[in-house]
Protein backbone atom coordinates (compact mmCIF):
# COMPACT_ATOMS: atom_id res chain seq x y z
CA UNK A 1 0.00 0.00 0.00
CA UNK A 2 1.30 3.54 -1.02
CA UNK A 3 1.05 6.77 1.05
CA UNK A 4 -1.91 8.62 -0.58
CA UNK A 5 -1.27 12.67 -0.55
CA UNK A 6 -3.33 15.36 -2.34
CA UNK A 7 0.44 15.86 -4.41
CA UNK A 8 0.80 12.13 -5.45
CA UNK A 9 -3.26 12.45 -6.39
CA UNK A 10 -2.46 15.62 -8.47
CA UNK A 11 0.48 13.94 -10.36
CA UNK A 12 -1.49 11.08 -10.74
CA UNK A 13 -4.05 12.75 -13.05
CA UNK A 14 -2.18 15.93 -14.66
CA UNK A 15 -0.55 15.71 -18.02
CA UNK A 16 3.24 16.58 -17.14
CA UNK A 17 4.60 18.89 -19.84
CA UNK A 18 8.11 19.73 -20.16
CA UNK A 19 9.64 22.64 -17.92
CA UNK A 20 9.79 26.04 -19.53
CA UNK A 21 12.94 27.94 -20.22
CA UNK A 22 11.08 31.48 -17.96
CA UNK A 23 9.97 29.50 -14.91
CA UNK A 24 13.17 31.38 -12.78
CA UNK A 25 12.17 34.70 -14.26
CA UNK A 26 8.61 34.51 -13.22
CA UNK A 27 8.40 32.43 -9.88
CA UNK A 28 10.85 33.24 -7.25
CA UNK A 29 10.14 33.01 -3.29
CA UNK A 30 10.69 36.85 -2.86
CA UNK A 31 7.93 37.83 -5.68
CA UNK A 32 4.09 38.11 -4.80
CA UNK A 33 2.20 35.33 -6.36
CA UNK A 34 -0.17 38.02 -8.02
CA UNK A 35 2.89 39.03 -10.08
CA UNK A 36 4.07 35.36 -10.66
CA UNK A 37 0.76 34.51 -11.81
CA UNK A 38 0.02 37.82 -13.82
CA UNK A 39 3.84 37.41 -15.63
CA UNK A 40 2.90 33.54 -16.65
CA UNK A 41 -0.74 35.11 -18.24
CA UNK A 42 1.35 37.42 -19.97
CA UNK A 43 4.05 34.87 -21.54
CA UNK A 44 0.76 32.39 -22.42
CA UNK A 45 -1.05 35.13 -23.89
CA UNK A 46 -3.82 35.22 -21.43
CA UNK A 47 -3.88 38.67 -19.92
CA UNK A 48 -7.64 39.93 -19.86
CA UNK A 49 -7.55 42.98 -22.31
CA UNK A 50 -8.48 43.42 -25.95
CA UNK A 51 -7.59 41.58 -28.89
CA UNK A 52 -5.55 44.14 -30.22
CA UNK A 53 -3.02 44.12 -26.86
CA UNK A 54 -2.90 40.85 -26.80
CA UNK A 55 -2.56 39.46 -30.17
CA UNK A 56 0.13 42.24 -30.22
CA UNK A 57 1.67 41.94 -26.66
CA UNK A 58 1.47 43.96 -23.42
CA UNK A 59 5.41 45.00 -23.18
CA UNK A 60 5.15 47.48 -26.52
CA UNK A 61 1.42 48.56 -26.59
CA UNK A 62 1.90 51.99 -26.69
CA UNK A 63 4.12 55.21 -26.89
CA UNK A 64 3.64 55.48 -23.04
CA UNK A 65 4.74 52.08 -22.30
CA UNK A 66 7.69 52.59 -24.72
CA UNK A 67 8.73 55.30 -22.82
CA UNK A 68 8.75 53.63 -19.36
CA UNK A 69 10.44 50.46 -20.54
CA UNK A 70 13.04 52.97 -21.49
CA UNK A 71 13.29 54.61 -18.32
CA UNK A 72 13.56 51.62 -16.06
CA UNK A 73 16.40 50.57 -18.22
CA UNK A 74 18.15 53.53 -17.72
CA UNK A 75 17.82 53.01 -13.96
CA UNK A 76 19.87 49.75 -15.15
CA UNK A 77 22.42 51.63 -17.60
CA UNK A 78 20.61 49.17 -20.46
CA UNK A 79 19.72 49.94 -23.79
CA UNK A 80 16.17 49.64 -24.57
CA UNK A 81 15.86 47.10 -27.88
CA UNK A 82 12.18 46.98 -28.99
CA UNK A 83 10.77 42.85 -29.17
CA UNK A 84 8.35 41.30 -31.28
CA UNK A 85 6.84 38.99 -28.31
CA UNK A 86 7.03 38.68 -24.62
CA UNK A 87 8.82 34.92 -24.75
CA UNK A 88 11.58 37.55 -27.00
CA UNK A 89 11.82 40.24 -24.23
CA UNK A 90 12.21 37.48 -21.21
CA UNK A 91 15.04 35.66 -23.44
CA UNK A 92 16.81 39.09 -23.72
CA UNK A 93 15.87 40.22 -19.98
CA UNK A 94 17.34 36.64 -19.01
CA UNK A 95 20.21 36.83 -20.67
CA UNK A 96 21.08 40.51 -19.70
CA UNK A 97 21.15 39.07 -15.83
CA UNK A 98 23.45 36.68 -16.23
CA UNK A 99 26.60 36.98 -13.93
CA UNK A 100 25.32 39.62 -13.09
CA UNK A 101 25.76 41.09 -9.09
CA UNK A 102 22.07 43.01 -9.78
CA UNK A 103 20.72 39.89 -11.59
CA UNK A 104 17.40 39.87 -8.74
CA UNK A 105 16.57 43.21 -8.78
CA UNK A 106 17.11 43.01 -12.60
CA UNK A 107 14.95 40.26 -12.67
CA UNK A 108 12.10 41.60 -10.30
CA UNK A 109 12.08 45.01 -12.43
CA UNK A 110 10.52 42.96 -16.12
CA UNK A 111 7.74 41.84 -13.64
CA UNK A 112 7.28 45.19 -12.00
CA UNK A 113 7.66 47.37 -15.23
CA UNK A 114 5.18 44.61 -16.75
CA UNK A 115 2.47 44.90 -14.05
CA UNK A 116 2.40 48.82 -13.76
CA UNK A 117 2.15 49.22 -17.53
CA UNK A 118 -1.39 46.51 -17.38
CA UNK A 119 -2.38 48.53 -14.30
CA UNK A 120 -1.98 51.91 -16.20
CA UNK A 121 -3.79 51.14 -19.19
CA UNK A 122 -6.71 49.81 -16.89
CA UNK A 123 -7.01 52.86 -15.21
CA UNK A 124 -6.65 54.70 -18.52
CA UNK A 125 -9.40 52.85 -20.19
CA UNK A 126 -12.06 52.30 -17.64
CA UNK A 127 -11.67 54.69 -15.17
CA UNK A 128 -10.37 57.65 -17.22
CA UNK A 129 -7.23 58.39 -14.91
CA UNK A 130 -3.78 58.31 -15.75
CA UNK A 131 -0.29 59.54 -14.64
CA UNK A 132 2.89 60.44 -16.26
CA UNK A 133 5.60 58.23 -17.07
CA UNK A 134 8.17 59.85 -14.19
CA UNK A 135 4.86 59.23 -11.42
CA UNK A 136 4.73 55.94 -12.50
CA UNK A 137 8.79 54.84 -12.52
CA UNK A 138 9.00 56.69 -8.90
CA UNK A 139 6.01 53.18 -8.06
CA UNK A 140 8.07 51.10 -10.26
CA UNK A 141 11.51 52.26 -8.22
CA UNK A 142 9.74 51.51 -4.73
CA UNK A 143 8.25 48.41 -5.55
CA UNK A 144 11.71 46.74 -6.91
CA UNK A 145 12.81 48.41 -3.56
CA UNK A 146 10.24 46.63 -1.40
CA UNK A 147 11.05 43.08 -3.13
CA UNK A 148 14.57 43.15 -2.63
CA UNK A 149 14.24 44.76 0.48
CA UNK A 150 15.43 41.43 2.25
CA UNK A 151 18.92 40.84 0.04
CA UNK A 152 21.96 42.47 0.47
CA UNK A 153 24.06 42.69 -2.59
CA UNK A 154 27.48 42.77 -3.59
CA UNK A 155 28.30 45.45 -6.03
CA UNK A 156 31.26 44.53 -7.93
CA UNK A 157 31.93 47.61 -9.94
CA UNK A 158 31.28 51.48 -9.15
CA UNK A 159 28.29 51.08 -11.64
CA UNK A 160 26.92 48.60 -10.42
CA UNK A 161 27.05 50.55 -6.74
CA UNK A 162 25.30 53.73 -8.51
CA UNK A 163 22.56 51.36 -9.88
CA UNK A 164 21.73 50.06 -6.15
CA UNK A 165 21.90 53.89 -4.86
CA UNK A 166 19.73 55.02 -7.80
CA UNK A 167 16.93 51.76 -6.86
CA UNK A 168 17.43 51.57 -3.05
CA UNK A 169 18.57 48.37 -2.65
CA UNK A 170 20.21 47.51 0.01
CA UNK A 171 24.37 46.60 -0.58
CA UNK A 172 26.58 44.58 1.91
CA UNK A 173 29.63 45.93 3.31
CA UNK A 174 32.73 44.15 1.54
CA UNK A 175 36.23 43.39 3.29
CA UNK A 176 38.59 46.40 2.68
CA UNK A 177 40.93 45.73 0.46
CA UNK A 178 44.45 46.58 0.32
CA UNK A 179 46.71 47.89 -2.18
CA UNK A 180 49.84 46.22 -2.77
CA UNK A 181 52.47 48.93 -5.00
CA UNK A 182 54.50 46.89 -7.75
CA UNK A 183 57.71 47.15 -9.14
CA UNK A 184 59.43 45.61 -12.54
CA UNK A 185 62.64 45.15 -11.10
CA UNK A 186 65.95 45.96 -13.04
CA UNK A 187 68.63 43.35 -13.29
CA UNK A 188 72.16 44.52 -12.43
CA UNK A 189 74.70 45.34 -14.85
CA UNK A 190 75.82 42.66 -16.80
CA UNK A 191 72.87 40.52 -16.96
CA UNK A 192 69.20 40.43 -19.12
CA UNK A 193 66.41 40.16 -17.88
CA UNK A 194 63.49 37.96 -19.99
CA UNK A 195 59.61 38.51 -18.85
CA UNK A 196 57.65 35.64 -20.24
CA UNK A 197 54.13 34.78 -20.39
CA UNK A 198 52.10 32.11 -21.98
CA UNK A 199 47.92 32.54 -23.16
CA UNK A 200 45.20 29.85 -23.72
CA UNK A 201 41.73 31.49 -25.78
CA UNK A 202 39.73 28.92 -23.57
CA UNK A 203 41.83 26.42 -22.05
CA UNK A 204 42.00 24.67 -23.66
CA UNK A 205 41.97 26.84 -26.50
CA UNK A 206 44.09 29.10 -29.20
CA UNK A 207 47.35 29.60 -27.33
CA UNK A 208 50.62 31.49 -27.55
CA UNK A 209 53.70 32.77 -25.60
CA UNK A 210 55.43 35.90 -25.55
CA UNK A 211 58.33 37.57 -24.04
CA UNK A 212 60.37 40.72 -23.73
CA UNK A 213 64.66 40.61 -23.29
CA UNK A 214 65.97 43.91 -21.60
CA UNK A 215 68.89 45.28 -20.09
CA UNK A 216 70.19 46.70 -16.50
CA UNK A 217 68.82 49.83 -17.62
CA UNK A 218 65.55 48.65 -18.45
CA UNK A 219 65.69 49.14 -22.52
CA UNK A 220 64.51 46.84 -24.68
CA UNK A 221 66.90 44.57 -26.77
CA UNK A 222 64.44 41.98 -28.33
CA UNK A 223 61.02 41.02 -28.09
CA UNK A 224 59.58 37.35 -29.55
CA UNK A 225 56.03 35.93 -29.93
CA UNK A 226 54.74 32.31 -30.81
CA UNK A 227 51.80 30.61 -31.72
CA UNK A 228 51.20 27.37 -30.43
CA UNK A 229 48.08 25.88 -31.53
CA UNK A 230 45.38 24.93 -29.17
CA UNK A 231 46.87 23.98 -26.15
CA UNK A 232 46.33 25.29 -21.93
CA UNK A 233 47.33 28.12 -20.35
CA UNK A 234 49.63 25.89 -18.10
CA UNK A 235 51.46 24.60 -21.38
CA UNK A 236 51.46 28.09 -22.88
CA UNK A 237 53.49 29.22 -19.56
CA UNK A 238 55.80 26.44 -19.58
CA UNK A 239 56.90 27.24 -23.36
CA UNK A 240 56.98 30.76 -22.79
CA UNK A 241 59.63 29.87 -20.33
CA UNK A 242 61.30 27.34 -22.96
CA UNK A 243 61.43 29.88 -26.02
CA UNK A 244 62.76 32.42 -23.59
CA UNK A 245 65.80 30.04 -23.21
CA UNK A 246 66.23 29.09 -26.72
CA UNK A 247 66.52 32.90 -27.80
CA UNK A 248 69.03 33.54 -25.19
CA UNK A 249 71.12 31.20 -26.62
CA UNK A 250 71.21 32.70 -29.82
CA UNK A 251 71.74 36.06 -28.23
CA UNK A 252 75.12 34.77 -26.68
CA UNK A 253 73.66 36.20 -23.23
CA UNK A 254 75.82 34.34 -20.30
CA UNK A 255 73.78 36.45 -17.22
CA UNK A 256 70.25 35.74 -17.59
CA UNK A 257 67.24 36.46 -15.38
CA UNK A 258 63.88 34.94 -16.42
CA UNK A 259 60.47 36.12 -14.48
CA UNK A 260 56.96 34.93 -14.91
CA UNK A 261 53.43 35.46 -13.42
CA UNK A 262 53.06 32.11 -13.12
CA UNK A 263 53.90 30.38 -9.52
CA UNK A 264 53.22 26.80 -10.95
CA UNK A 265 55.74 26.77 -14.06
CA UNK A 266 58.49 28.38 -11.67
CA UNK A 267 57.97 26.49 -8.77
CA UNK A 268 58.37 23.48 -11.74
CA UNK A 269 62.34 24.59 -12.40
CA UNK A 270 63.17 25.56 -9.28
CA UNK A 271 62.83 22.06 -8.45
CA UNK A 272 64.10 20.54 -12.32
CA UNK A 273 60.32 18.99 -12.45
CA UNK A 274 60.42 19.66 -16.47
CA UNK A 275 56.79 18.43 -17.82
CA UNK A 276 57.60 15.87 -20.96
CA UNK A 277 56.13 17.73 -23.42
CA UNK A 278 59.09 20.15 -23.14
CA UNK A 279 61.75 17.93 -21.91
CA UNK A 280 63.21 16.97 -25.28
CA UNK A 281 63.92 21.01 -25.52
CA UNK A 282 65.36 21.23 -22.21
CA UNK A 283 67.89 18.48 -22.39
CA UNK A 284 69.08 20.45 -25.74
CA UNK A 285 69.09 23.58 -23.53
CA UNK A 286 70.75 22.02 -20.48
CA UNK A 287 74.68 22.76 -22.00
CA UNK A 288 73.84 26.49 -22.70
CA UNK A 289 72.32 26.88 -19.13
CA UNK A 290 75.20 24.81 -17.21
CA UNK A 291 77.79 27.83 -19.37
CA UNK A 292 75.80 30.59 -17.95
CA UNK A 293 74.67 32.25 -14.99
CA UNK A 294 70.79 31.99 -14.62
CA UNK A 295 67.99 32.21 -11.95
CA UNK A 296 63.99 32.35 -12.51
CA UNK A 297 61.56 34.21 -10.54
CA UNK A 298 58.21 35.07 -9.46
CA UNK A 299 56.20 38.13 -10.21
CA UNK A 300 52.60 39.90 -10.00
CA UNK A 301 50.82 40.25 -13.50
CA UNK A 302 50.96 43.60 -12.61
CA UNK A 303 54.97 43.75 -13.79
CA UNK A 304 54.42 41.95 -16.75
CA UNK A 305 52.18 43.68 -19.33
CA UNK A 306 53.79 43.80 -22.46
CA UNK A 307 54.44 39.75 -22.09
CA UNK A 308 51.38 39.32 -21.70
CA UNK A 309 50.11 41.41 -24.63
CA UNK A 310 52.54 39.52 -26.43
CA UNK A 311 51.19 36.28 -25.52
CA UNK A 312 47.86 37.35 -25.82
CA UNK A 313 47.89 39.14 -29.67
CA UNK A 314 49.71 35.86 -31.11
CA UNK A 315 47.40 33.66 -29.33
CA UNK A 316 44.57 35.71 -31.31
CA UNK A 317 46.27 36.23 -34.34
CA UNK A 318 48.33 32.95 -35.01
CA UNK A 319 51.15 34.90 -36.12
CA UNK A 320 54.55 34.27 -34.57
CA UNK A 321 57.36 35.91 -34.66
CA UNK A 322 60.87 35.52 -33.09
CA UNK A 323 61.30 39.61 -33.42
CA UNK A 324 58.11 40.66 -32.85
CA UNK A 325 57.38 44.68 -32.39
CA UNK A 326 55.80 46.57 -29.98
CA UNK A 327 52.69 48.70 -30.26
CA UNK A 328 52.92 52.46 -29.37
CA UNK A 329 50.03 51.84 -26.87
CA UNK A 330 52.81 49.26 -25.08
CA UNK A 331 55.87 52.44 -24.77
CA UNK A 332 54.09 54.08 -21.92
CA UNK A 333 54.35 50.35 -19.98
CA UNK A 334 58.57 50.42 -20.84
CA UNK A 335 58.64 54.01 -19.59
CA UNK A 336 57.29 53.11 -16.41
CA UNK A 337 59.30 50.40 -15.77
CA UNK A 338 62.32 52.00 -17.05
CA UNK A 339 61.50 54.81 -14.26
CA UNK A 340 61.12 52.33 -11.63
CA UNK A 341 57.17 54.03 -11.24
CA UNK A 342 54.67 51.04 -9.38
CA UNK A 343 51.35 49.73 -10.44
CA UNK A 344 49.19 48.69 -8.32
CA UNK A 345 47.57 45.89 -6.88
CA UNK A 346 44.69 45.03 -5.14
CA UNK A 347 43.73 42.35 -2.77
CA UNK A 348 41.85 40.95 0.05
Amino acid sequence: MGHFTVESAWNALRSPSSSVFWDKVIWHKFLPPRLSTLGRRWLHDKIPTDEKIQSGGTHLPSSFSTELWRKVLDLFNVAWTSKDSAIDMVVWWRNKGKGWSLKMGWTFSLLVTMAVIWNERNQRRYEGKSRSATLVLRGIKSEISFLCSSKKFYPKSVEDLIICRRLNLGTAPRSRQGILKVHWCKPIQTWVKLNVDGCSLGNPGRAGCGGIFRDHQGRMMRCFSFSLGVDSSFSAEIWSMIKGISIAQDLHISHHWIESNSSAAVSLFHHRLIPWFVYQEWCHLLSYLISVEWKITHCFREANPVADYLAKTVASSGASSDEATLPPMLINELITDEGGRPRYRFYS
